[in-house]
């Protein structure tokens, strides 16, 4: 607890007069005022050294609870989860002021009946929709198609020359030729997923014959703002930590491909079946793929068991 210089000051005295052999409490007035004044000079460097000492105190008990609680958040914060949606019009975006909200039946605490409420959520940040989906899927030994944007159906086995357990191939439909695109990944397996968001960071991408650059991450469009009064605002509002918080969460699953870059003939490229397909599906299995989306591509990625993947 910090001090003050007259109550060291006191307390010094009480001491002096103790040691000098004052039966009684003596007044300042009582001593030589050289006495008065070198107790006050020493009790004013105390009260320094007592100050530094709380404030060291401080941040050192500062210090500890970032360390124990590196969160912004510590109190309850509301429940979170992936959306996805597909817009109606060119260059969508969703803005944090924009909410979503699901009708979800809840029992009363007797459960003998339910009644209906909506539940509210809110985007994290500004992002482009793009009107696309994944299409097929293709790894190792088999093609699935997506169906209903849920399940995967196997369309295709190859029996001739499976694909190498390094590779994934990923055809996407869009409606558009886009200059990038965001795709979100999920294991089912917990203990899969340290190993496999590791590798997915340093895994490459190609689309057709050419190599695309990739980033880690959810990028968030309202933050690239540089206005010193929105980063003011970021830093002290409740729901922008919330959302960095839930961000944060979801981070690691979320890769960016960058497809300004892509050169003319790879695009025509990547709408067709890649050789490494073609040449190892049978040729009625490949007939149920003949019909090739616009704006397929292929990506590559490092080994994974492909029943505990989501995207």
């Amino acid at each position: 607890m910090r001090e003050s210089k007259d109550k060291i000051k006191s307390r010094m005295i009480r001491n002096a007069a103790r040691i000098w052999g004052f039966q009684e409490p003596q007044d300042e007035s009582s001593f030589d005022p050289i006495v008065s004044l070198l107790l006050g000079a020493c009790a004013f460097e105390l009260e320094k050294i007592s100050r530094e000492i709380n404030n060291s105190e401080s941040r050192l008990i500062e210090r500890l609870v970032n360390i124990l609680t590196p969160q912004p958040i510590t109190s309850p914060h509301p429940a979170y989860a992936i959306a996805y949606a597909r817009p109606t019009k060119k260059g969508a975006k969703v803005f944090p002021e924009y909410q979503f909200y699901a009708d979800i039946k809840v029992a009363d605490q007797a459960g003998t009946r339910a009644e209906e409420k909506q539940l509210f959520f809110s985007p994290t940040g500004t992002f482009n929709l793009t009107d696309g989906r994944v299409h097929y899927l293709a790894a190792h030994n088999r093609v699935y198609e997506f169906v209903d944007d849920q399940y995967k159906d196997i369309l295709a086995e190859m029996h001739k020359t499976p694909l190498s357990q390094t590779s994934l191939f990923i055809g996407l439909e869009v409606s558009e030729r886009l200059s990038d695109i965001t795709l979100f990944f999920d294991i089912t397996g917990d203990h899969l997923k340290q190993s496999f968001f590791h590798e997915l960071e340093t895994c490459q991408w190609k689309i057709g014959g050419s190599y695309i650059n990739a980033k880690k991450g959810i990028i968030d469009i309202g933050q690239q703002d540089h206005n010193v009064y929105e980063f003011i605002n970021r830093e002290l509002d409740l729901s922008s930590k919330i959302s960095n918080h839930v961000n944060s969460f979801f981070n690691r699953q979320f890769v960016n491909l960058d497809l300004n870059d892509i050169e003319e003939s790879s695009e025509a490229e990547s709408k067709k079946i890649p050789d490494a397909l073609f040449s190892s599906i049978d040729t009625k299995e490949l007939s149920n793929i003949d019909q090739i989306p616009p704006g397929l591509s292929f990506s590559l990625l490092p080994p994974f068991l492909m029943n505990c993947l989501k995207i």
